[in-house]
């Protein structure tokens, strides 16, 4: 999912984040700051999240496709991902219902 450089400079900004956190902590008169950096620390586990919506056919599926660079999501000429779908990074690709509407679909990209 991350190339091994991306890899390493996140490696580096946690153990920057993690120093800071714990400078922070020691002379901070309120938690807010240690707060900031905790919560830093952990936006770094969850990398970002990257929200596609559109009209029924405008090739959302094929802009995914096209970011992952191989075929995760069908696509048609009729609506062929009517439900919100969620992708996520895992072993093999598979979709699972995860509720009425809602589809998880794992994939190693």
């Amino acid at each position: 999912m991350v190339s091994p450089a991306e890899a390493e400079l996140i490696r580096d900004e946690r153990a920057a984040l993690t120093d800071l956190h714990a400078a922070l902590a020691a002379i901070a008169e309120s938690g807010e700051p240690g707060e900031r950096i905790r919560q830093a620390l952990q936006q770094l586990d969850d990398l970002f999240l990257l929200v596609v919506v559109g009209e029924f056919n405008s090739g959302k599926s094929a802009f995914i496709n096209a970011l992952l660079g191989q075929r995760v999501l069908e696509e048609g000429v009729t609506p062929t991902t009517a439900e919100i779908h969620l992708l996520k990074h895992g072993p093999e690709l598979r979709i699972d219902p995860a509720a009425p509407g809602l589809r998880t679909v794992t994939a190693p990209v």
